[in-house]
């Protein structure tokens, strides 16, 4: 079997969180909706928009409309980029025949141009958007599209991503969680790692349930040095 990789896109494999807010604060600007405080809108990212915007309380006949006006002021951000230092690994991670999958809550039109802008399919072999599924993250049902589209041949091993959200879908998918922290939920993924350190019987507040055993199956990493470590791990 082919060992899989599966890797979320937003905040893990592209940086744009500033992108991501300045079209949040854009969009409720055009429609004379107040602003949210930035910390709300990261709360609930790596989920889909529709979910980011109940959560902040928006009327949902503004969706059709912010939606659109959301969507197109981030296609035009020219400051996202892949992160720094994952390009190479990922390279060297295909090169030893690995299956590199992402799956995001982004729809697909704008999975396309990350694709496009960044080159994204010498790197990644497919894509789950939003609009392939019916549930979204932290439900696992993404996870399972992307591992039942090579169930003949891959043995997918985890899920990388930078939201609790994430990890609760790796989980439940029966992957291994691996959170970054220079993403959306990068704070909360530091105390999450202090946390496992002290080895403590307690949980943290957390937004989404997990067991105390699913919850120290997690793994927080903090530079791709140690990603690469964490990845070589379950491939050995």
């Amino acid at each position: 079997m082919i060992p899989g990789l599966i890797f979320d896109l937003d905040g893990t494999t592209v940086v744009n969180e500033e992108g991501m807010l300045n079209a949040f604060k854009r969009t409720f600007s055009d429609l004379n909706i107040t602003e949210p405080k930035n910390e709300d809108i990261l709360n609930y990212m790596g989920t889909p928009l529709e979910n980011v915007l109940e959560n902040l309380n928006v009327d949902p006949t503004e969706y059709p409309t912010l939606k659109d006006l959301f969507w197109n002021y981030l296609s035009k951000d020219v400051n996202s980029h892949l992160v720094n230092g994952l390009e190479e690994l990922l390279k060297e991670l295909k090169s030893k025949g690995n299956r590199l999958v992402i799956v995001t809550s982004k729809t697909q039109k704008l999975v396309d141009l990350d694709r496009k802008n960044f080159e994204l399919d010498k790197l990644f072999d497919y894509y789950v958007t939003s609009d392939m599924t019916e549930k979204h993250k932290p439900d696992p049902e993404p996870l399972i599209a992307a591992m039942n589209k090579y169930q003949n041949d891959t043995n997918f091993l985890t899920y990388v991503g930078d939201s609790i959200f994430d990890m609760k879908a790796a989980t439940d998918a029966g992957l291994k969680p691996i959170g970054v922290t220079w993403g959306v939920h990068g704070s909360l993924f530091t105390t999450i790692k202090e946390h496992l350190l002290k080895g403590s019987d307690k949980l943290p507040h957390l937004p989404v349930s997990f067991s105390l055993e699913e919850f120290r199956n997690i793994s927080i990493v903090s530079t791709i040095a140690e990603l690469k470590m964490e990845i070589n791990k379950l491939l050995s």
